[in-house]
């Protein structure tokens, strides 16, 4: 028997796929190997986005309009998944990757409403349901522009599963503690994170011009809008994560760069987080994620507005629904007090 090979988890099963020394391969089967350079061990990349892309160049999508969801999603995986940002190309990926075993074979104009209901109720979380009834929808959208079907036939007549906001609030004794748990660079990271509420891929993609000695300057970013940032404090913190990384980094355009000048990838910050939440938890703290941090800002502002303001969004009732964590104080109603006869 074969040595066990360790951290597939992540990788799409069914796809022969296996992750050796930091790189993910295909093993090829051998009627195949012509196809990749003969080789039997097709590299594809050392990053997920990396893999799709490479797999996805690979397959021959023929010209003719596609017929079945199988050809839809590799043809949309070729066209316009590379077009998506890293972390989108990874859960569509894996969401296609499901998909396919459901709705591979099925001819498009076969995929009805009651099919996708049925798969969403087998799914073993609403949120995941969601996601991937929202792929599946992307794709038969895109099969419309290509002229394989005529309408989107779930399109407005799949209604998504009713998801529970997330409710959990850091409170500031929690952040403390962690903070202690922190190695520098992961302090200056939450430091700045306290100030902006910026999400976690905006925050490790910040670059040196964007910050002109006064005003942070990000830009537009998923379903929310460019925001100037300015304050006190601001400058500080971002000295502060400049010079952890000086040393290792000098000509490194971004703020928060690796030791050699690149952004970190989400997998690697994933890791210095995990470390330090290891930390917290052993020393006796509560659980809670990097995005919660994202929530607690909302929570601390001081309004809706100022909190939707911050965190960049379009719409203040998403700000409201899922980011305002704090339970609301409330003075009880005063008694009525009995009239003396």
């Amino acid at each position: 028997m074969g040595r066990k090979r360790k951290n597939q988890t992540s990788l799409p099963s069914g796809l022969r796929w296996v992750k050796n020394h930091g790189t993910i391969f295909y093993i090829v089967p051998e009627d195949l190997r012509d196809h990749y350079e003969g080789k039997s061990w097709y590299p594809l990349g050392k990053t997920m986005p990396e893999a799709w892309k490479t797999w996805y160049s690979m397959l021959k999508i023929p010209a003719a309009t596609v017929v079945t969801f199988s050809e839809a999603a590799d043809r949309y995986c070729v066209e316009v998944l590379p077009t998506k940002a890293p972390n989108t190309q990874v859960s569509y990926g894996l969401s296609i990757a499901r998909l396919r075993i459901a709705f591979g074979d099925m001819r498009l104009t076969s995929i009805e409403p009651l099919h996708v209901y049925k798969y969403m109720d087998i799914m073993p979380s609403p949120k995941q349901a969601n996601r991937d009834k929202a792929v599946l929808s992307a794709i038969l959208s895109q099969c419309v522009r290509w002229g394989a079907i005529r309408v989107n036939q779930i399109l407005g007549q799949v209604k998504r599963n009713p998801e529970v906001p997330r409710d959990r609030y850091v409170t500031d004794e929690e952040l403390a503690a962690f903070m202690d748990c922190c190695t520098e660079f992961m302090k200056t990271y939450v430091q700045l994170k306290m100030l902006t509420g910026l999400r976690q891929r905006v925050l490790l993609d910040l670059k040196r011009s964007d910050w002109d000695g006064k005003i942070l300057s990000t830009p537009k970013h998923k379903g929310g809008k460019a925001v100037n940032y300015h304050g006190e404090g601001l400058a500080e913190a971002i000295q502060e994560a400049i010079q952890v990384r000086k040393g290792r980094a000098l000509r490194g355009m971004y703020i928060f760069s690796t030791r050699n000048g690149t952004p970190y990838t989400t997998s690697g910050f994933a890791k210095l987080w995990q470390y330090a939440m290891a930390k917290h938890l052993k020393n006796g703290g509560a659980h809670f994620t990097e995005h919660d941090l994202r929530a607690k800002v909302s929570s601390d502002s001081k309004s809706d507005e100022e909190a939707s303001n911050r965190l960049g969004h379009r719409q203040v009732s998403t700000t409201r629904r899922i980011y305002r964590r704090k339970p609301t104080n409330v003075s009880v109603l005063k008694p009525n007090k009995k009239e003396k006869r």
